[in-house]
């Protein structure tokens, strides 16, 4: 989507370059537009990253695939 390298900090302290690639962009040109985008992805249980951040939900699934997810060891 863009033509910068944007660097981003791991978790564990390490840096690593930032992959938009499947980010997703809505542009509006107005408050009232962007109000109305809002509240359409609301009808859709959205909430904004900066509420609160995706949770992990493992629905299907081979126990040793979900323990390196997890890192739980727990069977679903």
């Amino acid at each position: 989507m863009s033509d910068v390298m944007e660097f981003v900090q791991n978790e564990d302290g390490t840096f690593g370059t930032y992959d938009d690639t499947h980010d997703i962009v809505i542009h509006c040109e107005t408050e009232e537009e962007q109000k109305k985008v809002i509240e359409r992805l609301k009808d859709t249980s959205w909430i904004p990253a900066s509420e609160r951040l995706p949770e992990i939900k493992i629905t299907a699934g081979c126990n040793s695939c979900i323990d390196k997810i997890t890192g739980e060891g727990k069977d679903i």
